[in-house]
């Protein structure tokens, strides 16, 4: 027992060494990997620091004049807007046109009234009555109508009529059976118009530069900074230029001085790297071969001091332990009757292979038990199976035994059979005094019928002779 201890103690020392040894060098490698990188990404910061922090007054002075460009580009735009706000009676069917083709998908009313709520025209959705049933001018909701024109008439389910300086463009929608009646004011746009206009009044900004053309990059120079924004409505961007050149030299020299430094670096890094992993190959070769022998050798004598090493059951002290720590409700012994008649008549190697063939059937037939070899033909089993499942379970390893015997003994002079003593497992009852009961239902098992079990608990109804106590 203490050699076991002192063994597997020795095992796991081992094995220990051999994985902190690998840890350490994996933790180490990231580490100096890390701190690489680290060094590597707050160089840059610095750089840009210094960069940004030597012509901060450059840099803000340029973003609040872009600033004002920006603004004064909005306020042109608007003031274009508001002078060329009205549609002609092209949009009006067109806005019209897209509404009907998209009333089939829109669900309920709020989604429509929602969707309306989008039109730069005044839009209303007329029933057949010509009551209004929804529309983008709340006012006109619920109110009674006159339609200008009915696209019925003409049997293309849409027309348009300009009156009172107001365009009108009504379509009928089959599927609903309503009209959408588009309304605006009659001017006609000049979108075109203010994206010229308002182009020309960028051109004329100061200082400024214009990238409309994606594809053509000829207008930038590498050696400058440019801070650009885009007008979405025009397609283009604009922006200022910023001469970049003193910066760049000034970056470039630290950023030459850096290089060389992380070079260095990454050379150092390898070397250690490479000690590391060479120092740590050496460990593993000299303590590999060494503790795969040790595993393999510990799991031989585990097995050896657990089990039996004829009818690989548990041996005693394994069996103790096993019934230390389980909650059967039972303790049984089992014996073979008459297996001296084996040893004497068919010498110890066919009662060896009695011995294997009868623990093979009691692991088969009492499943999940635990079975442990006491000593001889003797046998001890924890299990939780009923009264009445023992006895049938018994009287089938009876018949298996009696057919494996005789295929060797012919005259059959004596019945090998195994006996059982059983006792209940009492909370806190030590497994000395357990077994002696055991052990006495099993004498009087075989004492009463060779081949039976019998129960301790019912040994009271059982005369009791002084040689049993």
């Amino acid at each position: 027992m203490v050699y076991q201890k002192l063994f597997k103690r020795f095992c796991m020392v081992k094995r220990l060494f051999f994985y902190i040894t690998f840890i350490t060098f994996f933790i180490v490698a990231l580490f100096i990997v890390m701190l690489f990188f680290i060094e590597h990404k707050y160089s840059n910061e610095i750089l840009n620091d210094i960069a940004v922090s030597k012509y901060e007054d450059e840099y803000k002075a340029n973003f609040r004049y872009l600033y004002m460009i920006k603004n004064m580009i909005k306020n042109k735009k608007e003031q274009l807007f508001n002078n060329y706000t009205n549609l002609n009676k092209e949009q009006v069917l067109s806005y019209i046109t897209s509404i009907n083709t998209l009333m089939p998908a829109i669900k309920d009313r709020k989604s429509l009234t929602d969707y309306l709520a989008t039109m730069p025209i005044i839009i209303k959705i007329v029933n057949q009555k010509y009551n209004v049933v929804t529309s983008n001018n709340i006012l006109s909701i619920g109110k009674q109508i006159k339609l200008p024109c009915n696209p019925l008439d003409n049997g293309y389910g849409i027309c348009s009529k300009i009156i009172n300086n107001k365009i009108y463009g009504i379509i009928y929608n089959y599927k609903t059976n309503n009209f959408i009646m588009g309304e605006t004011e009659a001017n006609p746009p000049k979108s075109q118009e203010i994206k010229s206009t308002l182009y020309n009044f960028v051109k004329i900004i100061p200082n400024i530069i214009i990238y409309q053309n994606k594809n053509d990059l000829t207008k930038f120079n590498n050696s400058n900074f440019y801070i650009m924004e885009y007008e979405k409505f025009l397609d283009l961007f604009y922006g200022i230029k910023i001469d970049s050149s003193k910066i760049k030299i000034f970056a470039n020299n630290i950023i030459i001085k850096i290089k060389k430094y992380e070079i260095s670096l990454f050379y150092n890094i390898i070397i250690l790297l490479s000690i590391l992993t060479f120092i740590t190959f050496l460990f593993y070769l000299f303590f590999y071969k060494k503790i795969k022998i040790a595993d393999r050798l510990y799991n031989e004598y585990s097995i050896n001091a657990k089990y039996d090493k004829l009818t690989k059951t548990l041996n005693r002290y394994a069996f103790e332990n096993e019934f230390r720590a389980s909650s059967y409700l039972r303790l049984s012994i089992i014996d073979l009757d008459n297996f001296k008649y084996i040893n004497d008549n068919f010498g110890h190697s066919m009662g060896d292979k009695v011995l294997k063939e009868f623990a093979l059937l009691i692991k088969k037939y009492f499943e999940n038990n635990i079975l442990g070899r006491w000593g001889g033909d003797e046998f001890v089993m924890l299990t939780s199976c009923t009264k009445d499942e023992m006895i049938n379970t018994l009287n089938k390893i009876n018949k298996k035994l009696f057919e494996f015997q005789k295929n060797f003994d012919k005259n059959m002079k004596k019945i090998v059979s195994a006996s059982i003593g059983s006792v209940i497992i009492e909370p806190h009852q030590e497994f000395e005094e357990l077994f002696k009961k055991a052990d006495l239902a099993l004498y009087k098992a075989k004492k009463f019928h060779k081949g039976s079990i019998v129960f301790y608990e019912e040994i009271e109804y059982i005369r009791i002779e002084k040689d049993d106590l």
